[in-house]
């Protein structure tokens, strides 16, 4: 009789094991060819000791846009952050250090992939697209609002959202939800970086989540950046066929330390190559030949990364042809807290990760592509203020820019003020007065729906127990999130009240007074 208890209970245990690493399997990390340990191992061992630059600023560098009459001179950008003879020295040797392992046969890998050539893995890798976002926790809520807009542009490309730990993963959000969006999750699980000395945060989740993506091509898509139209047409563009790398402009001037170009070996000629546009505000334009690093902008010289600055909320990358760019951006970006954001923004406007990735093209002259048109400040007139109020970042089909510049398509939105927490997004939607605002007023002709009503409506049906779609109640368990994501549901008991006095008011208001009556039709617009 024990031993035909024992043999059920290891029967049930068989059982709920094999239903586990089923489900598991669905989400987990694919399994490798190689170790990611061949990706951080090369970083680890050139790692700069010296102290971190963080708070060496002599005075932070000012922040301008592109399009300001204002010229950043390399004597000013030589005065913004103190690097220290010695730490120079050695950032620099590391760095050659570094790139020369790139080049050398110890350098085996065939992508910026966990992937071997010639295996099952490299196969299903091979000639894949996919996008990317980053989730967990309040995360995977704003990247699900941008899936399910992805979708309703029309988009069938795949998507992973890497889950940075095992501890912010949410079994039905990633296993029965995804799945219906064409999507899964990406859990990260590997006790290597902790046991080596590397703690990633932040903007180094990035480098994870493109190592990791299954695809070969992967766009990566910020969590608070929505598409506006179908991106899927990038992949198979000329534009990044040929590029392999597709990058977009933010708006702000370059303030990288010319003491950057010292430390990767490259030689910064007193030979003005192009022109600032305060240049092409003059009447004549002056020569090129007259521009000298005490009168022009140090970026417009020969050598150096052009301006502007790059808004890195969306990329597009080749993973197997830009392999060593995407191994020296890794590089920047573990090493960049420290060391290689101050020297590429010292200070200045967006701090981070941005502008690693054509930094580090630029170093290896590896070809990329940033869109030809500027973005865009998305916003309407603010009543209270009597200005422009930006509430977003409107970033263009760089593929239109080419065509027609001045009509191209904005292709996606980075939310970036308010993201669409309902904390942050609540204070924006109406004036004191309770009139109802509509925040991205001045790109809806452009785009050719009423964009407001379009995110308010995924919000509002996710978030709100008592959404109605076109008049008729839903089942909340069939569209509340809080059903399959904790952090929705533990801000619901918040902003329950919320819902009701202002969400869903402010939805049925945008519906009634929209001009465009196709806005909530599926499909590519």
């Amino acid at each position: 009789m024990r031993w035909g208890n024992s043999f059920k209970k290891l029967a049930i245990l068989a059982a709920v094991v094999v239903f586990a690493l089923y489900h598991w399997s669905r989400t987990i990390l694919p399994l490798s060819s190689i170790s990611i340990n061949q990706f951080f191992d090369p970083v680890i061992d050139n790692l700069v000791h010296a102290p971190s630059l963080k708070d060496t600023y002599i005075i932070k560098a000012k922040q301008f846009g592109i399009n300001d009459d204002h010229d950043f001179l390399r004597l000013y950008l030589s005065s913004c952050l103190l690097v220290p003879d010695s730490t120079k020295e050695e950032l620099t040797l590391k760095h050659k250090n570094y790139v020369k392992y790139l080049f050398s046969s110890e350098n085996t890998v065939d992508a910026y992939a966990p992937v071997r050539k010639g295996t099952k893995a490299w196969n299903d890798y091979k000639g894949k697209n996919g996008i990317v976002y980053i989730g967990g926790g309040k995360y995977s809520w704003i990247s699900f609002l941008s899936i399910v807009q992805l979708r309703k542009t029309g988009s069938k490309t795949p998507v992973e959202v890497f889950i940075p730990s095992i501890e912010e993963y949410d079994q039905k959000f990633c296993e029965e939800i995804l799945p219906q969006y064409n999507a899964r999750c990406l859990v990260f699980k590997d006790p290597f970086l902790g046991k080596r000395r590397l703690q990633l945060t932040g903007y180094q989740y990035k480098m994870l989540a493109l190592l990791m993506s299954s695809y070969e091509n992967t766009m990566y898509v910020d969590s608070d950046v929505n598409p506006l139209h179908n991106p899927d047409f990038l992949f198979t563009s000329e534009l990044y066929r040929k590029n392999g790398l597709l990058l977009w402009p933010d708006h702000w001037a370059r303030t990288t330390s010319p003491d950057f170009y010292d430390i990767v070996g490259i030689d910064v000629r007193e030979k003005k190559v192009r022109h600032s546009n305060k240049d092409l505000k003059k009447d004549p334009v002056p020569p090129l030949s007259e521009g000298t690093f005490q009168n022009s902008d140090f970026h417009d010289f020969e050598n150096t990364i052009p301006n502007p600055t790059v808004e890195a909320g969306v990329l597009l990358v080749n993973k197997s042809t830009h392999v060593r760019t995407l191994q020296l951006a890794l590089y920047y970006n573990v090493l960049g807290p420290d060391f290689y954001y101050p020297l590429l923004t010292q200070g200045g406007a967006g701090e981070g990760d941005k502008d690693t990735f054509n930094a580090a093209a630029h170093v290896l002259d590896e070809p990329y592509h940033l869109c030809a048109k500027q973005f865009r400040w998305i916003g309407y007139h603010n009543k209270d203020k009597d200005a422009f109020d930006a509430k977003g970042l409107g970033i263009h089909d760089p593929v239109g820019a080419l065509a027609d510049e001045e009509n191209a398509k904005v292709l996606f939105i980075h939310c970036s003020y308010p993201k669409y927490f309902p904390g942050t997004v609540a204070p924006e939607l109406a004036y004191s007065t309770g009139e109802h605002i509509r925040m991205y007023d001045n790109v809806n002709e452009n785009v050719g729906y009423d964009v407001d009503l379009r995110l308010m409506e995924n919000f509002a049906k996710y978030f709100c127990k008592n959404y109605k779609a076109a008049g008729v109640q839903s089942k909340y368990e069939e569209t509340w999130a809080g059903t399959f994501l904790p952090y929705v549901k533990e801000e619901y008991t918040q902003f329950e009240a919320t819902c009701e006095e202002l969400f869903l008011p402010h939805l049925e208001w945008l519906r009634k007074e929209t001009k465009y009556r196709n806005t909530n039709k599926h499909g590519s617009l």
